[in-house]
């Protein structure tokens, strides 16, 4: 080939490839596209596992190439370390319990860029659901056979996992029955007078559990009257010229609150609560007063009023007094509305003692649950 001719295709050709690579790499900006940033699916680990990689390597751009990557954490704990943040797949370590939510930023030849996310959750090893039967009752029956709720809704799981019921009769009556035994609150049916113990079974969605029971004592009709003898120790509570704004204008009392706790073995477990609503002038007897005995759940119960001015034994000093307690209503009216009619008043005796804000009460009589 001559000289002349062999310099001339040889320039011809270095224009050819020239002008392709410089169009490539001045992409027109009206036809050039965004490039697809991908993060790559959202991730769970178990502590004491505390890294993983980010990996936005199947981002895309389908006219040209990506050029730049960029890693951030947009939310979550402040605690982690993040490596080689500039690159397709990043290192991200010392991660802590907790939701973190880092962005991929990728950036093309052309200079446009696109963004995407991935939730990485952090969780402690799995804990198993904790059961809660709820608190032993008694029930008294109106007919036979009896019913009772069975309530396990205090369940909980310490890692909020989803949790499934499963209720049991322990022992019992064979006649009993269950009902809605796979939800927080069963109903235990066809109970006749005795004692039933019930389990209830809570399973988190990895299968771990846990187990409590829960007892119901069932008084049968002609089981219920019951002679008290019994002291309560509780607090007593004394708000001098009381202002209650929940209507407009203001009224204004002497307010006292006594509250205690006491068990009778054969019945149940209860809460002793009284208030006193009284004249403010210190001479007054005018007062107005609330007892109540109640168990938990739908157990037994009793209230009604007392002959006590607590306001003046307080304002007084305290010490010992003495009264009475008429019992307006409670468990046994859902068997015999009239039930405490002719009922006389129980006997009441005890201490205040004004400094320590204790009070000791001493109730005897009958009564029925």
């Amino acid at each position: 080939m001559k000289p002349i001719l062999k310099v001339v295709i040889i320039a011809f050709s270095f224009w050819i490839v020239a002008g392709i690579s410089c169009k490539k790499s001045n992409k027109d900006p009206q036809s050039n596209r965004r490039p697809v940033a991908i993060a790559g699916p959202d991730e769970i680990i178990t502590l004491p596992a505390n890294s993983t990689n980010l990996d936005g390597a199947g981002s895309t751009d389908d006219d040209g190439k990506i050029v730049k990557w960029q890693w951030a954490k947009i939310s979550g704990p402040s605690i982690f370390i993040l490596k080689n943040a500039s690159t397709a797949i990043a290192e991200v370590t010392g991660l802590v319990e907790g939701a973190y939510q880092f962005q991929l930023v990728v950036t093309d030849d052309g200079g446009l860029s696109a963004a995407d996310t991935v939730r990485v959750q952090v969780k402690v090893s799995n804990r198993p659901p904790i059961a809660k039967a709820g608190a032993d009752f008694s029930l008294a029956l109106c007919t036979d056979p009896g019913v009772a709720t069975l309530n396990g809704k205090d369940s909980y799981d310490p890692d909020n996992d989803q949790m499934t019921y499963t209720w049991t009769k322990i022992s019992g009556a064979a006649s009993s029955t269950l009902s809605f035994a796979t939800t927080s609150a069963a109903k235990a049916e066809n109970l006749l007078a005795g004692q039933y113990v019930y389990e209830l079974k809570v399973t988190d969605i990895e299968g771990l559990s846990s187990k409590d029971t829960v007892v119901v004592n069932v008084l049968g009709r002609d089981a219920n009257e019951t002679n008290l003898d019994l002291v309560i120790d509780g607090s007593c509570i004394f708000q001098d010229n009381y202002a209650d704004c929940y209507y407009n204008p203001c009224s204004y009392y002497d307010y006292t609150i006594i509250e205690g706790k006491f068990s009778l073995p054969s019945i149940a477990s209860f809460d002793f609560w009284a208030s006193e609503y009284a004249d403010t002038a210190t001479i007054a007897d005018r007062h107005d007063s609330y007892w109540n005995f109640y168990s938990s759940g739908n157990g037994p119960s009793l209230y009604g009023n007392t002959t006590i001015n607590f306001k003046q034994l307080i304002q007084k000093g305290g010490g010992a007094f003495s009264g009475t307690f008429k019992i307006n209503g409670g468990s046994a009216t859902r068997c015999n509305k009239d039930i405490f009619i002719n009922l006389d008043p129980l006997a009441v005796t005890g201490t205040i003692d004004t400094a320590a804000k204790k009070i000791k009460l001493t109730i005897k009589g009958k009564t029925y649950f």
